[in-house]
């Protein structure tokens, strides 16, 4: 017999919460490990060339050039957390911290990187896995 099965989903919950840790939204994210593996790398790549551009012109101190380089940055973060919790949830999270991309960076990029991420690892470990076995069946 040969058993074949759907990739298990990853469900939370993400609480929203004031300056006083009041909460202030619970969001439900359902994340479908398997779909965030295809794209995530081109992802956090951008992600990452936003960040050193913006980096670059914060240390340069290219006021011009900045506020672009912000809005790459943030346009870029939102991509991730799309990919990560879905549009619906991201626009809650956006509204929630009011555009303040940085501010968003430090407080959800460390549950994407110790949550998130060591899933996706799993999942495509366990594919790779699994496409040696089938070729062996054969």
């Amino acid at each position: 017999m040969y058993k074949i099965k759907r990739t298990k989903k990853f469900y939370d919950t993400l609480q929203l919460c004031d300056e006083q840790g009041k909460v202030q939204k619970e969001l439900k994210i359902e994340v479908d490990i398997d779909a965030i593996a295809t794209g995530f790398r081109n992802v956090l790549s951008q992600l990452e060339k936003a960040e050193k551009g913006l980096h670059d012109k914060q240390k340069l101190k290219q006021e011009k050039d900045f506020d672009k380089a912000y809005y790459d940055y943030g346009a870029a973060l939102v991509k991730m957390f799309e990919m990560c919790f879905g549009t619906e949830n991201t626009h809650e999270i956006v509204t929630f911290f009011e555009n303040r991309y940085t501010e968003m960076s430090v407080e959800i990029v460390p549950y994407i990187t110790n949550e998130i991420i060591p899933l996706v690892g799993e999942a495509v470990k366990q594919k790779k896995n699994s496409l040696k076995k089938a070729g062996k069946h054969k």
